[in-house]
């Protein structure tokens, strides 16, 4: 499994009042390799949302990948996106050519 962080932010100041908006995003992370959908899986070692359901600016997730979604990843022509679609706010990243070709190393 793969390991990746997301923070929620707003310019250089977390959005105290958005994070209050997003409880349960962690359910929503994924990583799009070409067209497969990954979902995320959130590491479990510190709860994420706090008692008044504001969630955290900052999310591990887990991508399970296949050795067949590894080998895609690897290929350079091969679009990578990370994001969310949590009903509230949705975002969607690509991850750029050398940063893609560093984490497709960790893949081999």
């Amino acid at each position: 499994m793969s390991v990746a962080a997301s923070q929620i932010t707003r310019g250089d100041i977390v959005a105290d009042a958005a994070l209050g908006a997003l409880d349960g995003i962690d359910d929503h992370f994924f990583l799009e390799i070409g067209t497969r959908r990954i979902a995320g899986v959130p590491v479990g070692d510190v709860e994420r949302a706090r008692d008044d359901c504001k969630t955290s600016s900052v999310h591990f997730m887990r991508f399970a990948l296949t050795d067949e979604d590894a080998a895609v990843f690897r290929q350079p022509d091969t679009r990578v996106m990370i994001g969310f679609d949590h009903p509230n706010y949705g975002h969607l990243a690509v991850i750029g050519d050398a940063s893609r070709a560093e984490l497709a190393k960790d893949l081999a």
